[in-house]
């Protein structure tokens, strides 16, 4: 719910600044547009460029030339629907006009990006889940928005880079244990300090197959150090977790995943 918060938060911010790179030349005018009105010509802007995704939504590019083709039409496209929208309604002409457009367009592009970078690498992360290791909870191809400043809890799901491989990988699941705990998987249960947790999943410590045995077997426990955690995926008997590769360190840890973001069919909170 925090990630979400933080969004609208960023979108009302990112409305009111584009609003004033609008405002502050288009001032020049007589008679002068008001700031509501601006901020009415943002909003239109928005919304005919988010209309202008879902139509080109269905366009799959398999090069990256064709990617790139794709990528500037939008941005023109975007550029031709301010043009429209503040020649029309904000009805500046002349030099004014080209002066307000090139602001709105630069402040755009630099907050844009700007905030994109700096959220993406301290705040929030998207990702795209391309296994069933969390069904039914995510599904394959589920778009997962990660908050980086949450502290994880039992049950949370997690985006964390695998210690697998060294390609850095970030995978998904779900925390059952926490640094300093006692775990053990027996009877269908994890067990935390001998107590057993109630959950609608049945664990067990059996590996898929072709997978080595398991760090953990049945009924063994085994004690966290205080910058580790376990993690489990819903879907047990189809999925690699710290059944195989054992404990994640806290630094591994990418950020706690809060809701499913897309497809519209999968929009959900996870927390």
């Amino acid at each position: 719910m925090t990630s979400l918060l933080i969004l609208i938060a960023m979108m009302i911010a990112g409305l009111l600044i584009s609003a004033l790179s609008i405002y502050l030349p288009a001032k020049r005018k007589q008679p002068p547009p008001t700031f509501g009105l601006c901020v009415a010509v943002v909003l239109s802007i928005n919304v005919l460029g988010i209309a202008l995704q879902v139509v080109t939504s269905p366009l799959k590019p398999t090069t990256l030339a064709e990617l790139y083709t794709i990528e500037i039409g939008s941005f023109l496209a975007g550029l031709v629907v301010a043009a429209i929208v503040i020649y029309r309604l904000l009805k500046v002409r002349g030099r004014t006009f080209w002066i307000t457009l090139g602001s709105y367009v630069i402040v755009s592009l630099v907050f844009g990006l700007g905030a994109a970078l700096a959220v993406k690498q301290y705040v929030l992360e998207g990702f795209v889940i391309p296994t069933a290791s969390m069904s039914p909870a995510i599904l394959p191809q589920d778009r997962v928005l990660a908050n980086k400043l949450t502290r994880p809890q039992r049950w949370d799901i997690v985006a964390y880079v695998t210690p697998v491989y060294e390609n850095r990988s970030v995978w998904i699941s779900r925390i059952v244990a926490l640094p300093g705990e006692t775990l053990t998987i027996d009877d269908g249960a994890v067990w935390i300090n001998g107590q057993r947790q109630t959950s609608s999943i049945t664990y067990s410590s059996v590996m898929p197959p072709g997978y080595t045995q398991p760090k953990i077997r049945e009924g063994e426990s085994v004690t966290l150090a205080a910058d580790e955690y376990f993690v489990l995926s819903d879907n047990v008997k189809n999925a690699v977790d710290s059944r195989f590769f054992g404990p994640i360190k806290s630094n591994a840890i990418v950020g706690v995943a809060e809701f499913t973001y897309w497809p519209r069919s999968s929009w959900k909170l996870l927390r």
